[in-house]
């Protein structure tokens, strides 16, 4: 009797989700919050922002909605469950989100549809922009209302391999060996502020501000590699990661959440939320909480979505 009555609210919470999903946008209610950010503002900025100091860029590709978990859900856990050393090693870059026309009309570089992420630097002295791929792997689905526990075990376990991966991946792009820390250090020290020089070269580093860390990691990470307060160092720019990404969304997306039976937008009243709160969903402690790149307007999410996968 009970696992009946389980499994038919389990089909009605599904059910309620599928049919809020369902409906047109012209059939749903106007929902008020804020507008998507303008991912070609926020990527120009960073894009300056990483000249200046010396850095690549590292793009999250903003994706259709087919890819969206991979993407947002790996890079939301590692920001928000990574480790102290991937974190500071996410500091070498500067990180933002934007969609491949963007990507192509402020850059003028092509993104390939596959790629989860774009690693743009500018080559040498000249002017000639290139861009690398980096893939996001798969990851597990956000929730579930109707999977077995062996299956969802089981898709954890391949979530947390692909949040490992990207970590892996990051790694091999900006700081694959002593030699690419040590040239990206000397980037930094041709094209970074003489203060945030200066911040790093004093006696006790570690005890600046983390902002300046961050800004600096290059330099930081060449000095971490010969000093007894590596581990001090590296958790220092872990923190300002955390800081700068994690507490406030990377620019170019929101932090969204979700409680197993949809998720919750930012700035959108309770009761106009995308969720149903049928208290049989299903959520990973790695997929609770995730990058979001659209409007939580409904309607204007949805025509974002639908030009995407054009």
């Amino acid at each position: 009797m009970h696992a009946d009555r389980r499994q038919f609210l389990v089909f009605v919470g599904a059910t309620g989700v599928g049919a809020a999903f369902a409906q047109s946008p012209e059939s749903r209610p106007e929902r008020k919050g804020s507008p998507a950010p303008d991912d070609a503002i926020v990527l120009r900025q960073a894009w300056e922002r990483a000249l200046s100091l010396g850095k690549p860029l590292l793009v999250l590709v903003i994706p259709n909605r087919r890819v969206q978990p991979s993407v947002a859900d790996s890079m939301g856990a590692l920001l928000t469950h990574g480790t102290d050393e991937t974190l500071a090693t996410l500091a070498l870059a500067e990180l933002v989100c934007a969609n491949r026309d963007k990507i192509r009309r402020v850059l003028d570089v092509d993104v390939s549809v596959t790629v989860g992420y774009a690693l743009i630097d500018r080559v040498g002295e000249s002017n000639v922009v290139q861009a690398s791929g980096i893939n996001a792997g798969t990851k597990e689905p956000a929730a579930s209302c109707l999977k077995l526990d062996r299956e969802l075990l089981n898709q954890r376990r391949s979530g947390r391999s692909a949040v490992e991966r990207l970590g892996a991946e990051l790694t091999a792009a900006l700081a694959a060996d002593a030699a690419m820390i040590d040239q990206r250090a000397a980037r930094a020290r041709e094209r970074a502020p003489q203060a945030l020089r200066d911040a790093v070269a004093g006696d006790t580093p570690h005890a600046g501000s983390v902002e300046k860390l961050v800004d600096a990691a290059a330099l930081v990470h060449a000095r971490a590699a010969t000093s007894p307060d590596r581990a001090t160092l590296i958790a220092r720019l872990a923190e300002g990661v955390r800081k700068r990404w994690a507490n406030a969304p990377p620019p170019g997306s929101y932090w969204a959440e979700n409680d197993g039976c949809g998720m919750t937008l930012p700035d959108v009243p309770e009761d106009q939320q995308l969720a149903v709160l049928c208290g049989m969903g299903d959520v990973s402690v790695l997929s609770a909480r995730f990058l979001w790149f659209y409007s939580s307007d409904y309607r204007t999410w949805m025509r974002e979505l639908e030009a995407l996968d054009r």
